[in-house]
């Protein structure tokens, strides 16, 4: 059965429901909507839509209370996290047989 014909015989048997039936499916379709993988953190964790709007809340009141960084403070950060790496890499290289 095609997705057209499988949305029409959905459409058919929802028309017939009783009430029982009417509200599992609406359960159903929410809780679907709501398990759906909107998003990935930077660890690669998976985020829901709802988890992914807490973290954008979370995100916006750090913004808020001024928790943030200038441009060039972050360039500062990520240079010596480079530096750190590539000490780091090194190190390893050298330590290989």
């Amino acid at each position: 059965m095609g997705l057209p014909q499988l949305r029409e015989e959905v459409e058919n048997l929802m028309k017939r429901a009783d009430e029982r039936l009417l509200k599992m499916v609406y359960a159903l379709a929410v809780t679907y909507d709501k398990d759906e993988i909107v998003a990935y953190t930077t660890s690669g964790t998976p985020l829901t839509k709802e988890a992914y709007m807490d973290e954008m809340e979370a995100a916006r009141k750090e913004v808020k209370e001024g928790n943030t960084i200038t441009t060039s403070a972050l360039k500062d950060r990520v240079n010596s996290w480079k530096e750190k790496y590539n000490k780091s890499d090194g190190q390893k290289r050298h330590q290989m047989p």
